[in-house]
């Protein structure tokens, strides 16, 4: 179902980021592993915001928490 709630993360999310003061910030988490609920969201932010906001990396603010890096490609299966 990934694939069908992509909208709606990204509609989700833009609204969070539209309630962000000036120089705060925002996390960003599904319970989902596929990229189109997470990569393409955040890819889509970024796109639509257009430098007015950026990505942070945060791991050594938050030293016991497991990360991998993000992917860069993806496969959409319909």
């Amino acid at each position: 179902m990934g694939n069908g709630l992509h909208g709606l993360q990204v509609q989700i999310a833009m609204w969070g980021m539209a309630l962000l003061k000036v120089g705060g910030r925002m996390v960003y988490s599904t319970c989902s592993m596929n990229p189109v609920e997470n990569e393409a969201v955040v890819a889509e932010i970024l796109r639509r915001c257009r430098g007015s906001v950026e990505l942070l990396d945060v791991s050594s603010e938050l030293p016991q928490l497991v990360c991998r890096p993000g992917l860069k490609k993806w496969k959409v299966k319909s």
